[in-house]
């Protein structure tokens, strides 16, 4: 098959493709001894991408985007039907009904046929300021939600893993949210109930996958226990890995693939290293020293005090976890370090007063009100109020009393096809808020899209190959932009930072 590149150039080198029990392989050459990468099908989903490339897959991980083509329609069915169903014996290991719809080289027949938990046409907010509400098709299976221009499509627009998202529901206004680290998608029912449904589905799909993680484990720690190999469950190393060890006491059950969802040994080991650096080794929450807990859908650390009142949030918001006691899989690990405290609190306590945070001595009656504001939006909906207050008293806010413009070239990447062009950037600020615009060309006079930096968070370090990267993250989407010098880069993003203070 022809693979993407994970560069700038975004050629289609050929690689040698093998899928094999719970993993897809590729190789640069048939021949090779080690290959250039590999897919866990555990948390994979394939998509059809002819919009990138004719016979085109997308294989969506937590982490990334892969994609595949080759020179007849008839090969990428066939990959996809595989790649499919092997992924789904491996995360839930379905009936043979399920199985054999995906048989069928009729994607549009497959999606219908498998069995989702709910589906049906809701609003769906676009990414644009004006914030419009089309009609989509939305359908959630398992851990995953899917969303279509219509019901008759068979590609759809978006895929949302459930795994590390929360669930906002208000059902007076008849809309939800889901919220993930990187991005909040919006939704919109006909109805206060059939709004409390959705919002009630896709939470306990959401804890059906720790649920059956935790199910798994246990699972292997019995089949450890019975073949004596003790030392396995209290994480000492063995002859054998996790995943070995599960296909040789669990037959036939094991085959579909445990790695990813037991604890991974290495992983575990990353863990304990990275609750160690400065950040998280407070408590995101009342910085108290030496956390030992993890909300570990929104990848921080917390102390044992403040882990209990998480827990009375509900798990559709915190889903806490112990460092040392529970089990740790690869993919909750690698989500926990591309997060950590600092980031996530860069954003969730822009909007808190100063001097409102709880000192690690705090009672709980002061913790308990600060955690319940901060992480249900009560921090930020005041300080919106505050806003709308002095706008109606005629008073001059923060960003009216400075000059908060500036203009220049920056080189983009763009959202679907991923290659990097220069637009022009303009920053504006409008009475409280401000934006920051960028165009195809200097002169043009409507922007290619708006970037509102209100509620916008910078990542100065990103994991992205480019020189002199940045990453702008809103609710909505991750702008990743590069520019042509360390120097340019610091001006930018001292500018944005005192335009987002």
């Amino acid at each position: 098959l022809y693979k993407m590149g994970n560069n700038t150039v975004k050629d289609w080198p050929k690689r040698w493709v093998i899928l094999h029990k719970d993993r897809l392989t590729y190789w640069r050459r048939k021949d090779d001894n080690l290959p250039a990468g590999t897919i866990k099908l555990a948390s994979l989903h394939v998509v059809t991408a002819d919009n990138v490339k004719p016979n085109c897959l997308e294989f969506v991980t937590p982490t990334r985007c892969y994609y595949f083509h080759a020179d007849e329609p008839s090969t990428i069915i066939r990959w996809a039907m595989a790649i499919d169903a092997e992924s789904q014996r491996v995360r839930e290991g379905l009936g043979e009904d399920v199985l054999s719809a995906m048989e069928t080289e009729d994607l549009h027949a497959k999606r219908v046929a498998i069995r989702a938990q709910k589906s049906g046409m809701l609003g769906k907010a676009g990414k644009n300021v004006l914030q419009q509400w089309p009609k989509r098709f939305v359908l959630l299976r398992d851990d995953l939600l899917y969303y279509y221009k219509s019901s008759s499509d068979d590609k759809p627009l978006g895929v949302i893993n459930l795994m590390l998202c929360t669930v906002k529901p208000n059902v007076p206004e008849k809309k939800f949210d889901v919220i993930l680290p990187t991005r909040v998608y919006h939704f919109s029912c006909d109805s206060s109930q059939e709004c409390a449904e959705w919002a009630a589905e896709i939470t306990k799909a959401h804890e059906k996958i720790y649920d059956n993680l935790e199910a798994k484990s246990a699972s292997m720690d019995r089949g450890l226990k019975m073949s004596g190999i003790a030392k396995y469950q209290t994480g000492a190393s063995v002859d054998s890995s996790p995943a070995e060890a599960g296909n040789v006491l669990c037959g036939e059950e094991a085959k579909g693939g445990t790695e990813g969802k037991v604890e991974d040994n290495t992983a575990k080991d990353e863990l304990l290293e990275f609750v160690k650096i400065p950040g998280n080794n407070t408590c995101a929450d009342c910085k108290a020293p030496e956390p030992r807990w993890a909300a570990i859908n929104l990848g921080i650390f917390i102390c044992i005090e403040c882990s209990g009142i998480h827990r009375s949030l509900g798990v559709h918001i915190s889903k806490v976890r112990s460092v040392d006691m529970d089990k740790w899989s690869r993919d909750i690990v690698d989500f926990m370090k591309s997060m950590g405290n600092d980031k996530f609190n860069r954003e969730w306590e822009k909007f808190v007063p100063q001097n409102t945070k709880p000192a690690p001595d705090a009672p709980r009656n002061e913790r308990e009100s600060y955690i319940e504001k901060k992480y249900n939006g009560v921090f930020k909906d005041e300080e919106k109020a505050a806003a709308v207050a002095l706008a109606g008293k005629g008073e001059a806010t923060p960003k009216q009393q400075k000059n908060y413009y500036k203009e220049g070239f920056i080189t983009k990447q763009g959202n679907s096809v991923k290659t990097w062009k220069k637009r022009w950037f303009v920053v504006k600020t409008t009475g409280n808020s401000a934006s920051l615009y960028y165009y195809k060309s200097k002169g043009d006079k409507m922007p290619a899209g708006i970037i509102p930096l209100t509620t916008a968070d910078l990542d100065v370090n990103p994991s992205v190959k480019e020189k002199y990267a940045l990453e702008i993250i809103t609710p909505n989407r991750v702008f990743p932009v590069s520019f042509t010098s360390e120097a340019e880069k610091r001006e930018w993003v001292e500018h944005l930072k005192m335009v987002m203070a």
